[in-house]
């Protein structure tokens, strides 16, 4: 039984990790910004500020703080839960699939739009499941890079235990890149229904959470300890 709870977790991840590789290509696309991760939006902002270009440094701020305050709600949300143990991991979600179809039909304000998706990046990036003793990031994949080469080194070295946890994270990392051409191939044919399949997804990984993740037991037990 562990093992298929384990497995149904780690297909939900790669889900979430194809979901934010589609999400960040076709908004580079589409707003120019990636809105998954932000190493280069920090320096941009800098740059910006240098050059004084005042509309781009309020835009880019504005996606990075959107990103933050959706990680600042994962965190009240759950601080003292992993995955499986709490119905409001799938409930996020759910949400988060219903926000892409508002600004989808509703909202054509573009700035709105792409911090829309920032926040939604920032609150699932923030979920910290644990997986292969591995703290997930599932909205980019620079962190993998490293772990992957870490967990390849050691391979190198003869240590065997590290080819599961290496095998995990390529398939992560090939989630979100085959996620990110999807949504470039998919952003040329319309642009206007870039947000459609993500909102879908997230509907859908939300009920799944429900259905094959989630455990009422667990949840409970976990309340009785606080």
């Amino acid at each position: 039984m562990k093992v298929k709870f384990e497995h149904k977790v780690f297909f939900w991840l790669v889900i979430l990790m194809f979901t934010s590789g589609y999400l960040n290509s076709s908004s580079l696309i589409l707003y120019s910004y990636s809105i998954s991760h932000h190493t280069g939006n920090l320096t941009q902002i800098a740059i910006s500020f240098y050059k004084d270009i005042p509309l781009q440094t309020v835009s880019l701020i504005g996606v990075v703080a959107a990103f933050f305050l959706g990680g600042i709600l994962s965190g009240f949300l759950f601080y003292e839960y992993d995955a499986g143990f709490s119905k409001k991991f799938g409930t996020l979600l759910i949400i988060d699939g219903i926000l892409l179809f508002i600004i989808h039909y509703f909202i054509e304000d573009i700035f709105i739009r792409y911090t829309t998706i920032s926040f939604i990046m920032g609150n699932q990036n923030a979920f910290l499941v644990r997986y292969e003793g591995i703290t997930t990031r599932s909205s980019h994949i620079t962190g993998y890079l490293t772990d992957a080469a870490v967990c390849l080194g050691r391979m190198m070295r003869g240590k065997k235990s590290e080819v599961r946890p290496f095998l995990v994270l390529i398939f992560k990392i090939l989630g979100f890149m085959i996620g990110a051409a999807i949504g470039c191939y998919l952003t040329q044919i319309d642009a206007r229904l870039h947000l459609v399949l993500p909102a879908v997804i997230y509907i859908l990984a939300g009920f799944f959470y429900y259905t094959h993740i989630y455990e009422k037991d667990a949840e409970e037990k976990a309340l009785a300890n606080e």
